[in-house]
């Protein structure tokens, strides 16, 4: 394991204020538009009401919302778009 395991290990266990910034929110932020923009896409070349394909719409909508609420610091309202989301699926 090595130096690298050791490296982990004081990341993970050190102060969080010194840790390097990095929001989860940001990341998917920036991660989901491509994938939105694709199944989208499918969509409406596809068959519009196909369940899976609305489904996977449905799936990355929920977690961009879930993100953009995160990060505007409402957390409870964004686990509640989650919840919501997982309860029809």
């Amino acid at each position: 394991m090595g130096e690298n395991y050791r490296s982990c290990e004081n990341l993970t266990r050190s102060d969080p204020d010194q840790r390097p910034k990095m929001h989860l929110g940001s990341a998917l932020r920036a991660a989901l538009p491509p994938f939105l923009a694709n199944f989208e896409r499918l969509q409406t070349i596809g068959a519009p009401d196909d369940p899976v394909l609305s489904d996977l719409v449905a799936h990355e909508r929920a977690i961009d919302r879930f993100a953009e609420l995160e990060l505007q610091g409402r957390g409870a309202e964004a686990l509640a778009v989650l919840d919501d989301h997982l309860a029809r699926v």
